[in-house]
């Protein structure tokens, strides 16, 4: 190989580097900057059978009315309050692909972590356990059904 060659391949390869770098950052920046859900709110979701008023995890600041369905859970947050709504929706909705089921303790661990990356991975999404906005628009969430016979899992309008 000449070293015109390789310095050119050299140079192709730290630019597709760079382009991935900076095309990949932003959406891990934007994960990092999203608040730790830490309640949860019933929203309206659909199944094959109707309507579904699904739990949902959310992030509300302390003491104020409104909430935001932007919020992250991974390893590490423990006695949450939405970590416990995404360990019953995870029992609840994916029972039959996560297997054992999980203690809804609101301990987000590495049990939580696997059960959620099988639930994610059922659904062709990126399956690395965390939730966040990907896993809220894409896995169905766990609820009270809205009409009669309807099943209690939905996915969010």
């Amino acid at each position: 190989m000449s070293r015109l060659f390789r310095s050119r391949l050299s140079g192709a390869v730290l630019a597709v580097a760079v382009g991935l770098g900076v095309a990949v950052a932003p959406a891990a920046a934007a994960q990092a900057a999203l608040p730790t859900c830490n309640s949860f709110a019933y929203r309206d979701a659909y199944n094959i059978y109707g309507s579904v008023s699904a739990r949902v995890p959310v992030w509300r600041e302390t003491g104020e009315p409104g909430y935001t369905l932007d919020c992250a859970l991974k390893v590490g947050h423990y006695n949450n309050t939405a970590v416990r709504i995404l360990q019953e929706t995870l029992n609840n909705c994916y029972w039959n692909i996560i297997g054992a089921q999980l203690v809804a303790d609101g301990d987000f661990g590495t049990k939580t972590r696997d059960a959620l990356a099988k639930a994610q991975r059922s659904h062709g999404i990126q399956d690395d356990g965390s939730y966040g906005q990907q896993s809220r628009r894409t896995l169905y969430h766990h609820g009270l059904a809205t009409n009669e016979g309807a099943g209690t899992c939905g996915r969010l309008y």
